[in-house]
């Protein structure tokens, strides 16, 4: 769940859209008077590729969508449309205080952005947006995920050892990162894809034979595999080795969870 926030509305995306609508209509006309060139074409395949790649932030930025990576390339966009197309277009005033609008529109934006990153900790409150402030930097994830993530990353900085191995299922290498410990070095992204390809049979055997010595247990839906949970519709033959070699788990979290389990001191090395 992405909490609703005011900075989150992709001004620059919509820009975009505006931009590259004009541009369309302005390739028309150009083939109509048969003066498109391979520079309109170029520009044109190029604008509509990065459009489609960054969708998902089209309208709205999401910090746990990938498609929020292709949000620098729509701004680039923008800035080559207004500087391939200026001379034609600063050639009407009418045109040209356009132009203006939309760059000081961009500014605006910009500035904006930057004072909200800046300022995390006072807009937080006025927003319904969320950050902890640990020693690797900000942690910003949505209000539900804030306090379990902020508790478990204490947890295992102060009851586990540095050289201790946590395995995060089905994924989180975050958690790693954030604590400065070690994970699996092949099986720390086990999305269902991955699992199909080292198979999991593979899976338990390799886990069973170099067990870690924690497992967390996060419950990220995966629909976008016709997938439910973790341990309910998919991994369950490797979540049949947790009760065998660990110890009952300690969850943080209710709405949104983070369970840790350590390894038995019966388990094998």
């Amino acid at each position: 769940m992405v909490i609703s926030n005011a900075f989150y509305f992709n001004w620059i995306g919509v820009f975009a859209l505006i931009l590259f609508s004009i541009l369309c209509f302005k390739l028309i006309k150009k083939h109509k008077e048969k003066t498109i060139c391979i520079q309109d074409i170029l520009f044109f395949t190029l604008f509509l590729s990065v459009i489609l790649c960054s969708f998902k932030c089209i309208f709205n930025i999401s910090f746990n969508s990938y498609g929020t990576y292709y949000f620098p390339l729509l701004f680039v966009c923008c800035v080559l449309y207004l500087y391939i197309y200026k001379i034609n277009l600063t050639e009407r005033i009418k045109i040209k205080k356009i132009i203006y609008i939309q760059l000081i529109t961009i500014l605006i934006y910009l500035t904006g952005t930057m004072y909200y990153l800046s300022n995390l900790e006072k807009l937080q409150l006025t927003y319904g947006f969320c950050s902890v402030i640990i020693d690797k930097g900000p942690l910003i994830p949505g209000l539900e995920k804030i306090e379990p993530i902020y508790e478990m990353v204490n947890y295992i900085k102060n009851n586990t050892k540095k050289e201790d191995t946590i395995l995060v299922l089905p994924e989180g290498a975050a958690i790693n990162f954030l604590t400065d410990r070690k994970s699996n070095n092949k099986y720390y992204y086990l999305i269902p894809p991955n699992i199909e390809i080292f198979g999991e049979d593979n899976i338990v055997k390799d886990l069973e034979n170099n067990l870690p010595d924690y497992l967390v247990i996060q419950p990220m839906s995966y629909l976008n595999f016709k997938e439910t949970y973790f341990c309910e519709s998919f991994g369950n033959k490797i979540c049949s080795i947790i009760p065998k070699y660990y110890e009952k788990p300690i969850v943080f979290g209710k709405e949104f969870w983070l369970a840790i389990y350590k390894k038995k001191e019966s388990a094998p090395n």
